[in-house]
């Protein structure tokens, strides 16, 4: 769950929910290139990448956030900070098995 102002947003990557902290990211378009990559992120994991790879492509789409100014530095190094979290953290990458239908 991500608190802003007096709402909440919860976080998905591709079913498996992502905990953030309370003031992790406070701007929409941070939160929206956050999802981005957790999704990417995970889309390399499932097709076989790992730590390595995936943090190849976190630099590489980091460098181009702080070469087209979209977003201000402090908010770049924030997103970082926080991309590489989840990055790190193995529960983002488990695999959720289905339950089988036993009828």
């Amino acid at each position: 769950m991500l608190r802003l102002g007096n709402s909440t947003v919860s976080l998905m990557s591709n079913g498996i929910h992502s905990s953030v902290d309370r003031y992790m990211l406070q701007d929409s378009l941070t939160i929206r290139y956050y999802q981005r990559l957790s999704d990417a992120l995970v889309e390399l994991w499932n097709r076989g990448y790992r730590y390595d790879d995936m943090r190849l492509y976190l630099d590489g789409y980091l460098a181009a956030l702080r070469q087209s100014s979209v977003l201000e530095p402090y908010q770049i190094n924030r997103l970082e900070e926080e991309i590489t979290r989840y990055i790190y953290d193995p529960s983002n990458f488990e695999s959720v098995m289905p339950e089988p239908d036993y009828r």
